[in-house]
């Protein structure tokens, strides 16, 4: 079975949670050339435990370092309080082009994976020459990349941002119930066994507010695509939509499409949060995406 680690390491002096399946980031590689890496970049939802089986799918499948970084400061270390500093949008993805240019090694062959807004924070890294330079293949799953305010997601978190400290409140409640009492709740919405600790561990009213006010950045600022490093990189980029993702425009995709039509993209039924139901399936496109030149492993 593949090994998991997870620790937290400081980036710009913010704790930030790392977690890896095959080794770990200071560990040596087990090539001493061309070591291959997959970097999973998240979605804003407050924790990366909903990636582990994706993740271990991917390494089993692929056999080579799968990692995901956190929003830096979205967990808390056990027996420490929240960070005081909140980061939005463009510094957490600076957090993300400080972790690779320390961790990922200068000879190492990287596949991106984004989810979400991960898919933004990916393109933002290629436009740093360094990084776009060791990058092999960017897979992005669901991109929010444009026009979030145009998507009824975001029409309705804009109308409802007065009424964020009545969803912290409720979300504290959860969050200091006894265990079983919060557990059950979740068992009895239906929440997969496997997703309860991560849904709770969000609830955290100290992880709720960082993750509200990232949301507030991607709304305000992620409005345009930006067409000329998707297309400088057409060749790396394969993307994936929800035939009907409520955080877009029900054209976002059509669009993208007729705009640069030599870009791979396809439109799915599967859902924006895959983690709760597809794992197996959207690990399985992103191993033949990864692999389809060399054809690897098929």
């Amino acid at each position: 079975m593949a090994k998991m680690q997870e620790g937290f390491v400081n980036i710009n002096n913010v704790p930030t949670l790392v977690t890896t399946f095959g080794r770990w980031i200071t560990d040596p590689p087990e090539k001493k050339e061309n070591e291959e890496i997959i970097l999973l970049l998240p979605a804003n939802n407050g924790s990366t435990g909903f990636y582990r089986l994706f993740m271990r799918i991917l390494h089993t499948k692929y056999q080579c370092p799968v990692w995901i970084v956190a929003n830096s400061g979205h967990d808390i270390q056990p027996g420490e309080g929240a960070p005081k500093k909140i980061l939005g949008l463009k510094e957490q993805t600076n957090q993300k082009i400080a972790f690779f240019k320390k961790y990922i090694p200068s000879t190492a062959r990287v596949y991106l994976v984004g989810h979400s807004i991960g898919c933004h924070t990916a393109l933002e890294l290629l436009k740093d020459p360094d990084i776009e330079r060791r990058v092999l293949k960017v897979c992005l799953l669901f991109p929010l990349i444009e026009r979030l305010n145009e998507g009824q997601k975001g029409k309705n978190m804009k109308k409802f941002e007065k009424f964020e400290p009545i969803l912290i409140f409720f979300a504290w409640l959860l969050y200091i119930l006894p265990e079983i009492i919060s557990v059950n709740l979740m068992r009895a919405a239906k929440v997969a066994e496997k997703d309860i600790p991560f849904i709770l561990s969000s609830c955290n009213p100290a992880v709720l507010k960082q993750v509200l006010y990232v949301a507030s950045h991607e709304l305000s600022d992620i409005r345009k695509r930006d067409d000329a490093i998707i297309k400088k990189n057409i060749d790396k980029i394969r993307m994936i939509y929800e035939k009907e993702d409520g955080w877009l425009p029900t054209n976002c995709a059509e669009d993208l499409k007729r705009d640069i039509p030599k870009l791979k993209v396809e439109i799915s039924n599967y859902k924006h949060a895959f983690y709760f139901d597809t794992s197996l399936e959207l690990a399985e496109k992103v191993s033949k995406w990864i692999s389809e030149e060399k054809q690897r492993y098929y």
